[in-house]
C-alpha cells in the first residue's frame, strides 16, 4: 500500500497502519486529481527531475494527475505536468523511474481500495495507545509485610528457600 513514512513515499505500507497509508483524493473540475496524505496534509508531486516529493502546497501542475483505466482492471496514474510521466513503484516498494515505463509496465499498475473514515477518526493518529495504569494504594503495613517475606526468602538462614536438599 502507498504510504508516507518519515517524509518519503513508498509502497511498503500495511493495511492496518491507517496513519501512514490513508490518502485523500481531491478532484478537480477537469477530471484530474491530487493525492494528499491524510495525516501530514502533504501532496504527492513530481519535482523538476521527474522524481516524487511531498509538498504542503499542492497548487502546482506537478501535483495533479489523471487516471487511465486499463482493460486488465488496473489503473495508471499519469502526470498532468508531463504526459509521459507515470507514478510507479518497483517490487521492493521504491519509486520507479518514469523513464522505465515501457520496460517495466507492471510497476505502474494500481489497484484502489476505498475505506470510509468517520469524522471522529479523521485526524487521530496515536503512535501507541496508552496503557491503563493500575493504582496501588500503599500502606506501611503491607509494605513491611511484603519486605519481611522477601527478606525471609532470600536470607541465608534455615527457613530460606535456598536450602540445599
Amino acid at each position: 500500500m502507498l504510504q508516507s513514512f518519515l517524509g518519503t513515499i513508498n509502497t511498503r505500507g500495511y493495511p492496518d497502519r491507517h496513519c501512514l497509508t490513508d490518502w485523500n483524493v481531491i478532484g478537480e473540475w477537469d477530471g484530474s486529481f491530487k493525492l494528499q496524505h491524510a495525516q501530514s496534509r502533504k501532496f504527492i508531486c513530481f519535482n523538476k527531475r521527474a522524481r516524487i516529493t511531498l509538498r504542503f502546497n499542492g497548487h502546482d501542475e506537478k501535483c495533479t494527475f489523471h487516471e487511465e483505466i486499463r482493460d486488465n482492471g488496473y489503473s495508471r496514474i499519469r502526470s498532468n505536468w508531463k504526459s509521459t510521466l507515470y507514478l510507479g513503484f518497483n517490487g521492493r516498494g521504491r519509486f520507479q523511474n518514469p523513464l522505465s515505463y515501457y520496460m517495466k509496465p507492471r510497476c505502474f499498475d494500481w489497484i484502489k481500495l476505498v475505506r470510509y473514515v468517520p469524522e471522529s477518526e479523521m485526524h487521530t493518529c496515536d503512535s501507541k495507545k496508552p496503557k491503563k495504569k493500575v493504582q496501588i494504594h500503599h500502606s506501611k503495613t503491607i509494605h513491611t509485610a511484603l519486605r519481611n517475606d522477601f527478606l525471609r526468602k532470600v536470607s541465608a538462614t534455615n527457613d530460606s528457600i535456598y536450602i540445599p536438599h
